[in-house]
């Protein structure tokens, strides 16, 4: 052990030489944990940007799913609550669910004809 790493008899990590930037293998790091700053390059910047929109479009596909199943349930939801006499706005106070979520779940899952059930059913198979 050299002199340098021995401090009050415990070992401390030698450091490599101090440099003016942070090296950041992007494939290896979560992108969570990488941010960008004005000391990277454009090329850089781009690799970043078209990695990040990547995690977005999945995010987005994972996301629309969800929210159509979510609606699915609410709609069948809905109609039970109705037939069994259950106010509608109660069910979604006890469930901890919001009257805009489920407006816009259900929104898009009773569109069965539009644009959006088409997209949505390209992105469940």
């Amino acid at each position: 052990m050299r002199s340098d790493q021995i401090s009050e008899g415990k070992k401390v990590e030698s450091r490599p030489p101090t440099m003016p930037f942070k090296v950041v293998d992007m494939a290896r790091e979560k992108s969570s944990e990488v941010k960008p700053d004005e000391s990277w390059d454009l090329d850089r910047l781009g690799k970043f940007i078209v990695s990040e929109i990547g995690v977005l479009q999945s995010l987005a596909r994972k996301t629309a799913i969800h929210t159509w199943r979510v609606g699915q349930a609410l709609s069948i939801a809905h109609t039970k609550a109705r037939e069994d006499g259950v106010v509608w706005e109660e069910f979604l106070e006890e469930q901890g669910i919001s009257v805009t979520t489920d407006w816009r779940a259900r929104k898009l899952a009773k569109e069965p004809r539009g644009n959006n059930w088409r997209y949505y059913q390209k992105l469940c198979s």
